[in-house]
């Protein structure tokens, strides 16, 4: 089972085969705090999935913190955290 711990709770990391929204919206990553786990889309090419990955870790940092964000601040963060290599470092971490 692949697990990361984020803000004092152990993440369950799940690669799927397909991930919609409630408004039937498909997604490529999903962070689901009620169950301390984030889903991945399966079948991405490995370094959008890397970049994913970051994006639904900020979202749990972010909540688990109290902070409030949106949509384009995590884009903005994950971006620029990839292109420095981070969403590898991570990815390796829990594969």
């Amino acid at each position: 089972m692949k697990t990361l711990r984020i803000g004092g709770y152990r993440y369950t990391i799940e690669e799927v085969k397909e991930l919609r929204s409630e408004a039937d919206k498909p997604l490529h990553g999903q962070h689901v705090w009620s169950q301390s786990k984030i889903l991945l889309q399966k079948e991405l090419p490995q370094p959008q999935k890397e970049e994913i990955l970051i994006h639904e870790v900020l979202h749990a940092i972010f909540i688990s913190t109290g902070h409030k964000h949106n949509e384009q601040l995590i884009d903005a963060i994950s971006n620029g955290l990839a292109q420095l290599g981070v969403g590898k470092y991570l990815y390796d971490k829990v594969t």
